[in-house]
């Protein structure tokens, strides 16, 4: 699919190629959810997988040249936020999806990765909050009344 819709970009694809950060996201996320890394944290209820935040986070520091030290500081970020707000929200038991945490650790590493101000950072937790919570929302039954 990634080499159908074509684009270039200067992410690195593992097994080789480059594409676009969204699009070297997915390829390396695939490989490294179902094929290498699928782990787990638990808590009261409660199930994540900070393996997950990789890939956005590997393709962010492709993009914006950074280290390999760099890479592994915000993929320590990410898999703070993401295992902590597992901790500290009840998204599970809410009746939300168990990604939710993701969508902040994702946005949390990776605007640190690229280096955005505290508006811009912020603003990138928000969207992500957004998103997640559009989801929950049509996910839910249609109300009866």
């Amino acid at each position: 699919m990634v080499e159908e819709f074509g684009g270039t970009g200067r992410c690195t694809l593992v097994g080789g190629g480059q594409r676009t950060p969204d699009r070297a996201a997915l390829v390396n996320g695939c490989l490294i959810r179902y094929l290498d890394f699928t782990d787990n944290a638990a808590s009261a209820g409660e199930v994540c997988h900070p393996s997950d935040n990789i890939a956005a986070v590997l393709a962010a520091a492709d993009y914006a040249d950074r280290s390999g030290r760099d890479f592994l500081l915000r993929l320590a970020i990410a898999y703070q936020v993401q295992t902590r707000l597992m901790e500290a929200l009840p998204t599970m038991c809410a009746g939300l999806n168990f990604a939710t945490p993701l969508a902040y650790s994702v946005a949390a590493g990776a605007a640190r990765m690229l280096g955005l101000d505290q508006d811009a950072a912020t603003n990138a937790l928000a969207l992500a909050g957004v998103s997640m919570r559009w989801r929950w929302l049509v996910s839910r039954p249609y109300p009866s009344w």
